[in-house]
């Protein structure tokens, strides 16, 4: 995407998570379940941890426990990006 190509990541995460609603507005909920994820790592990658728990837990995208290891990743491959 344009967006993390020039370092909006934020502005990337917004999209997933617009474009997650335009898919459960179809009743693609798996899908917009995976956008929402997205928009979610994006919003970490970002710095937004507030939003993106706003994210998380509107969406109802389950426990923080399990996916510990998702958002680390996440976390880790933003650092990697940036520091390239």
């Amino acid at each position: 995407m344009a967006a993390k190509d020039h370092g909006y990541i934020h502005e990337q995460g917004l999209a997933f998570e617009r474009y997650g609603n335009f898919l459960e507005s179809l009743v693609e909920t798996t899908e917009a379940s995976l956008c929402y994820k997205s928009a979610h790592v994006c919003y970490v990658q970002w710095g937004g941890l507030r939003i993106a728990e706003h994210v998380w837990n509107k969406y109802n995208l389950g426990t923080h426990n399990q996916d510990v290891h998702y958002l680390t990743t996440a976390a880790a491959t933003a650092k990697h990006d940036r520091d390239a």
